[in-house]
């Protein structure tokens, strides 16, 4: 926002004012998605604020604490198999370099400004963090078939 200093620390946690993209919010299309991601993932870490960095294990084992309505030896299917796949994940190979990646990539974090334009948004709960950047980080905030969980990116080509 103009005249207004961002980011603002308040009480921790890292806070950022937007004027409002439109009153009714359609979303983008896919193509269009993915043309955010791609600009975001070209973005370097930057340095303030300093992002969290993405920690697949933390969000396996909150996942799996939330679940509800599922009969034990399902949960401890899910919870063996979770801790098997965190295992490997430890010690695989990570070649990328840690870039940013979104926590839940999908066309309802998606806005359109005034003019149209997509943004990219994002919430604290799936967040924009620091990470490898693989086909694991790509999906870890997946749900299903679907992502799971929105700062503010235009898209251009």
């Amino acid at each position: 926002m103009p005249g207004v200093g961002q980011p603002v620390v308040v009480h921790g946690q890292t806070v950022t004012s937007w004027i409002a993209a439109q009153d009714r919010p359609p979303y983008a299309r896919l193509d269009e998605l993915g043309v955010l991601l791609r600009r975001l993932h070209r973005l370097g870490t930057p340095k303030s604020p300093a992002l969290p960095r993405f920690d697949p294990a933390a969000t396996v084992r909150d996942s799996l604490r939330r679940l509800n309505g599922v009969a034990s030896d399902d949960r401890a299917f899910l919870a063996e198999r979770g801790e098997r796949l965190l295992s490997q994940y430890a010690h695989g190979d990570l070649v990328l370099p840690f870039g940013l990646i979104h926590g839940d990539a999908n066309v309802g974090n998606t806005l359109r400004d005034r003019d149209g334009r997509p943004i990219l948004s994002s919430h604290p709960e799936s967040g924009i963090w620091s990470s490898p950047r693989s086909p694991t980080t790509a999906s870890a905030g997946t749900r299903g078939p679907r992502t799971r969980r929105s700062s503010t990116t235009p898209a251009s080509t």
